[in-house]
């Protein structure tokens, strides 16, 4: 992958979003181009069964339709700035809203040019003296989306143009990775796939090992052993981490109460919620009630870039 193979390149930008991630989310897919810059912070994805390490200053660009899976690394706070973004600007593609699905059901359909990058997810690492510029281009990119002034689409078109020729300039010298995975590989992310899906919508109930692997169609140790492999924790651990994670928004929240959350987020008791919670968090439940709404990102870019200069500056 070269400049060259970029430079007629007429991006539509469709999304710009500024994410403080979760540990855990679920698996989604795209009707667009993902590009991903961690500003902060360290993550595995899980993209169509193959694991890619992304570190604080790495970018990934996902070709769309692949489903995708985050995994947090750490305890340290996690931003993620996110493009979703056509490679040519399409009239009736341009119609279409930002989408992301667990699995759509019906896709719509991806022109040809589209597939510039046949099938390949494409990572980079940013060089440190190069990440103010890469992220002021974002929160500029970001200010632009939000605010919609006159002509603001062809300032996010030369924007983007901007942030592929640095996204290229850093790709190593062999592009990495590949959509396309082995059969049997692709049989394995099936399985794991069908047990999100599974997890997502029954996690309030009682979920057993056993419930999820019959729902799989395998047994609940070899789903297990398939939950290790590619999301790095077994299913119990999955499962409750994923609880965890619906439980703290619903804190964040502040529409519910401590019995309320943990009954909708399946624990047995108040006080096995509790437990897990301070445990994996560090803080107890109440304390994160009393936060509800605290932690948010900022809502405009500027006030957003001030704390990055700020931290730059330190």
């Amino acid at each position: 992958m070269s400049i060259q193979d970029f430079a007629n390149l007429q991006p539509f930008v469709r999304m710009v979003k500024i994410k403080r991630s979760v540990r855990l989310e679920g698996s989604w897919e795209d009707l667009d181009h993902v590009f991903i810059y961690n500003a902060k912070g360290n993550a595995d994805w899980v993209i169509s069964g193959k694991r890619w390490h992304l570190p604080e200053g790495s970018c990934l660009l996902i070709p769309p339709y692949l489903s995708h899976l985050i995994v947090k690394i750490g305890n340290e706070e996690l931003v993620q700035y996110v493009l979703h973004v056509d490679l040519f600007e399409d009239a009736e593609r341009k119609l279409l809203p930002h989408q992301s699905a667990f699995r759509f059901e019906q896709k719509p359909a991806l022109p040809e040019k589209e597939t510039l990058l046949h099938g390949k997810i494409l990572a980079a690492s940013i060089p440190r003296k190069e990440r103010y510029t890469l992220e002021r281009l974002f929160l500029n990119m970001y200010r632009e989306f939000s605010q919609k002034s006159e002509g603001y689409e062809l300032m996010l078109k030369g924007q983007a143009m901007q942030m592929a020729v640095m996204f290229v300039r850093n790709l190593p010298n062999e592009a990495k990775g590949s959509g396309v995975s082995s059969e049997q590989q692709a049989k394995s992310w099936r399985i794991v796939e069908n047990a999100l899906e599974y997890i997502y919508l029954h996690y309030s109930e009682n979920l057993e090992n056993a419930v999820i692997g019959d729902a799989a169609g395998v047994s609940p140790n070899y789903l297990s052993k398939l939950f290790q492999e590619y999301l790095g924790v077994s299913l119990h651990t999955y499962v409750q981490n994923y609880r965890l994670e619906k439980a703290q928004q619903l804190l964040i929240s502040g529409k519910y109460n401590i019995s309320e959350i943990a009954l909708r987020c399946g624990f047995s008791s108040i006080h096995t919620f509790s437990k897990s919670f301070k445990k994996e968090r560090g803080i107890s439940p109440s304390a994160c009630l009393e936060t509800a709404g605290k932690s948010a990102l900022p809502a405009d870019a500027a006030d957003y870039n001030q704390q990055q200069q700020i931290y730059y500056n330190q």
